[in-house]
């Protein structure tokens, strides 16, 4: 967000989905509409040289683009391949909570919700090791990198393998949900193939932060990529031409390290609201602001956007704010002035009660 022109009064913390694109994506765009179109799926220059790119970051043999990362992430589910199978997936992931029950209904997986259990290799192993012999054995292993409800926050490289392999010797299939991966890589200090390893497949979001138009990255093995083509197709997800969306994104993901000052906005603006109990300090690029009245944070959703700051609520309780490269300092410190006053009178009425 810049301090002048139409929107400059709008702080939007909804989403990094609204990170503006760089000089060199709208560069990119720019260059591709002017370039000859390539009828072939996945026949274009851009596209192979985003695969390519997508792949190597990742750690594995190939990539493919897809419109979203939903559809990314259903392609992944479809590819396990087991009807009836268990997709065992820890509480508030983005599957569960924003992708319609398209592991279940699309690819027949049966969800088990497991609580309390993260990145704990320990109670993994338990779970994997359950057998009752009245529902079948585990299909896919899912786990969310960064947890978007738990704050943005990063898992670790170490333990999340560790769980995919663990995965791998029980039969079933890891499939790593990377949306905001390249902010776990910044917020760990790791390369993203750290974080991509040992999963067989893995996505990744080329507009969260990054920049890109549209567009998002499923990462695997050869043979796998190869089957999830059909199943790409199948959902409709082929596009031909592809240059002007492949192009933007290859750019793109090149400035995936620029999002580490997304980072250091959240944590200003968490410094900003100053010390309080229902803020915990951010791990990357996500604030979450968890209130104990009840539609308290829909309140507070209300009161900010008639100000000129926008938020989302995920729950009555739970407003989340997003950094990301559209916004500035001083928009930033506008934000938290005016979410630090809302919450002080907050405070006054409950004294005054």
């Amino acid at each position: 967000m810049s301090d002048t022109g139409p929107h400059a009064a709008i702080v939007d913390l909804r989403s990094d989905l609204l990170s503006p694109p760089s000089p060199a994506v709208v560069a990119a765009m720019q260059a591709a509409l002017a370039a000859a179109p390539e009828f072939e799926l996945r026949g274009d220059d851009h596209e192979s040289a985003l695969e390519r790119k997508a792949a190597a970051l990742l750690g594995k043999e190939d990539a493919l683009f897809f419109p979203t990362c939903t559809m990314a992430n259903l392609c992944a589910a479809m590819l396990a391949g087991r009807q009836g199978g268990l997709l065992l997936v820890p509480e508030d992931c983005h599957v569960l909570t924003s992708e319609e029950g398209g592991a279940s209904s699309l690819a027949g997986l049966d969800v088990v919700v497991l609580r309390g259990v993260m990145t704990d290799p320990e109670q993994w192993a338990r779970v994997l090791g359950q057998d009752d012999g009245s529902r079948a054995g585990p299909a896919l292993v899912w786990l969310e990198n960064t947890h978007n409800r738990q704050g943005g926050l990063p898992l670790p490289a170490g333990r999340t393998r560790a769980i995919a392999e663990m995965a791998r010797g029980h039969g079933a299939r890891s499939h790593l949900d990377g949306a905001r991966l390249f902010n776990a890589a910044i917020a760990l200090g790791v390369r993203p193939d750290a974080i991509a390893a040992g999963f067989d497949t893995v996505s990744i979001s080329l507009n969260k932060g990054l920049g890109a138009p549209v567009g998002a990255m499923l990462a695997g093995s050869r043979d796998l990529i190869r089957q999830a083509v059909a199943v790409r197709q199948r959902l409709g997800g082929g596009m031909r031409p592809s240059a002007t969306l492949c192009a933007p994104a290859l750019a793109a993901l090149d400035s995936w390290p620029e999002i580490a000052r997304d980072h250091a906005l959240a944590h200003l603006l968490w410094r900003e609201i100053g010390e309080d109990a229902a803020i915990a300090e951010p791990a990357t690029n996500i604030v979450m602001i968890r209130l104990a009245g009840e539609g308290a944070a829909e309140v507070l959703r209300r009161r900010l956007a008639d100000n000129g700051v926008m938020a989302l609520c995920l729950e009555p309780q739970v407003l989340r704010l997003v950094t990301h490269r559209g916004l500035t300092e001083a928009g930033i410190r506008r934000a938290a002035a005016l979410i630090r006053s809302i919450l002080n009178s907050f405070r006054d009425t409950e004294t005054t009660q």
